[in-house]
Parts: structure tokens; C-alpha cells; sequence
């Protein structure tokens, strides 16, 4: 069985634990975090990895460092995960199995406001394994070949640090990868068709090689997708908007009901800005004409080019 914490010895290095609480009961936790916080991530063979180094006791090297990392984030997160399922009660001390008429119980929302401690706590360390695993990409060769990786690089905004030069981000490699979907969609569906082929040319080159009208274009393509990409996170509840910044979202309770018409508006706004952006790298495509791309034939009847059918949002 693939397993990142085998042992509640393990699991009490990373987070306090009660003094009745077997490894048995909080199992399905770890697996649950792992399965949907890391695994993600970092692909499946990388992750494999790990978990059978581990059960063998054969890590060593870059890989011990990205376990001892990765378990620094799973192990909040199966607490948070397990709270979320009812099966335990959380207070100061840790964590335990059951409710003790001679311990004192957290109420309700001190519980919620625990729990978030935890969930924090689990996507700072999620942030930090990340920021470990790309800046040693050399000790991990099958993660830096694998096509997710290569895929996240070959695109307009490959990064969290290209996504906040528009947004500042809370847990900001967790909160990019939350919204690749949202960056995907709109790279392909809309920004991609309207740079033809030019797409393709910018992207080929090196940062070095850019000339000032692909950098130009570079910027309003990248701010059009932004803003696009994050009216439909907000929408498809992908992520919220704190006072903090742009968050990841993982569960329903965190977004009140007077929430909603707040982040239907602020998406409203955030389309308004990347359709401005959008036509406005047009207008600069059609007056550069860089190789690769070609304006659209204006009809001689109307005066006007002809429908491109407008900005999609879904």
C-alpha cells in the first residue's frame, strides 16, 4: 500500500497529536491528502517514488528532503481533512478520537477557526515543497520531463511569479496550479486564435531574444489572460478574494452566501479588464503585423471586420 506517513511516531514530528489516536484512524486522512494535495503536483511517478523509498527506508539525498517537505504538508491537511469528516475533535493540545465529557471541547466556530489553522499551515508547506522541487529540478529528472511540467512551461504565464505581476496570491505555486484549468482555457479558446501563428513564434523564444513589439504583445496577451482566467476561477469557485489576495478554494463553507454576489461582481469587472486587454492587443497586432500573424480583412461594405463572435467566457 503506497503510504507518505506509515506511523503515528512519523506523523507527531510534523503536527501535536492525542495520546489515544492510532495511525488505523487517521490512515485514510493522510491517503486523502496526499491523493489530492501532492499527487497533483508533482505527477504520479515522482510520487510513487517517494511513497516506496519511504516504506522501504531507502530515501536518501533530494528525495529525503522532498518527503520530509511533503509530509510537512500532509500532515495538517489530514487533520483538516479528518475534522472535515466529523471524526475527530480538535483543541490546543491536538487532536483525538473522540469526545471526553472530562475534556474541554472546542464550540463550533472555534472548531472552523482550528481547522483553517491547520489548512494554512498545510498549503504554506505545499508552497514550500514546491518551491524546493522546482528550484532542484536537476534531482528530479522525472518530474521535469513529464508532460505536466512541460505543458505548465510552454504557455503564456508559466508561473505564480507571472501570475502576480497582474495579482498578488496567497499560497502562490498552489494557487497557479488551482487556476491552470482557468489559464488553459482561455489560452487555447481565446488568445491563441487571435494571435494566429505569432503564438507560437513568441513562445519559441528565449527571453533574450524578444524584440520590444513581442514584449509589448507579450504583456497585453498576458494581461488579457489573466484577468480572463480569473473571472472564471471566481466563478467556477476555484478561488476566492481575500484581503490577502487571490486564494485557493477547497471547501464550501469557506464562501459565505453574502460572498457571492461580491465575487459575481468582481469577476464581472475582472472579464471587463481582459476584454479590454484582449481587444487591445489586437489593435497592437494589426498595427505591427509581426511574422505570423495577419489582420483581418475589413469589408468593403461595411467598413467593419468581419464578426470574430466575441469574447466567450464559458
Amino acid at each position: 500500500m503506497i503510504m507518505l506517513i506509515a506511523s503515528i511516531e512519523d506523523f507527531k514530528k510534523y503536527v501535536p497529536v492525542g495520546r489515544d489516536l492510532d495511525i488505523t484512524s487517521i490512515e485514510p486522512s493522510i491517503r486523502k491528502a496526499g491523493d489530492r494535495f501532492i499527487l497533483p503536483m508533482i505527477g504520479e511517478v515522482l510520487y510513487e517514488a517517494i511513497c516506496d523509498e519511504y516504506s522501504k527506508g531507502t530515501l536518501d539525498g533530494a528525495h529525503k528532503k522532498l518527503h520530509d517537505l511533503i509530509c510537512a504538508a500532509v500532515a495538517p491537511l489530514a487533520v483538516w481533512n479528518y475534522a472535515q469528516a466529523g471524526g475527530v475533535q480538535i483543541d490546543d493540545s491536538g487532536i483525538y478520537k473522540g469526545k471526553n465529557e472530562q475534556r474541554w471541547n472546542l464550540g463550533e466556530g472555534e472548531q472552523r477557526k482550528l481547522e483553517q489553522v491547520y489548512f494554512s499551515d498545510g498549503m504554506d508547506a505545499v508552497d514550500r515543497m514546491l518551491n524546493y522541487l522546482h528550484k532542484n529540478l536537476q534531482d528530479f529528472p522525472d518530474y521535469a520531463t513529464s508532460e505536466e511540467f512541460l505543458a505548465e512551461r510552454h504557455s503564456l504565464v508559466p508561473s505564480a511569479a507571472t501570475l502576480e505581476t497582474i495579482h498578488t496570491l496567497v499560497y502562490p505555486r498552489v494557487t497557479f496550479r488551482t487556476m491552470r484549468e482557468a489559464l488553459r482555457y482561455f489560452e487555447n479558446r481565446r488568445i491563441k486564435p487571435v494571435m494566429q501563428d505569432y503564438y507560437e513564434n513568441l513562445l519559441a523564444k528565449m527571453d533574450a531574444d524578444l524584440e520590444p513589439v513581442d514584449k509589448t504583445a507579450r504583456d497585453l496577451a498576458r494581461e488579457a489572460l489573466i484577468y480572463l482566467a480569473t473571472a472564471r476561477a471566481l466563478i467556477t469557485q476555484t478561488v476566492r478574494i481575500t484581503g490577502e489576495g487571490i486564494e485557493v478554494l477547497v471547501s464550501k463553507y469557506m464562501v459565505s452566501t453574502a460572498e457571492n454576489s461580491r465575487i459575481e461582481a468582481a469577476a464581472r469587472e475582472f472579464e471587463k479588464s481582459g476584454e479590454s486587454a484582449l481587444q487591445a492587443l489586437v489593435s497592437f497586432l494589426d498595427k505591427e503585423q509581426p511574422t505570423g500573424y495577419q489582420a483581418a480583412v475589413i469589408s468593403p461594405r461595411s467598413g467593419k471586420c468581419p464578426d470574430k463572435g466575441g469574447i466567450a467566457f464559458f
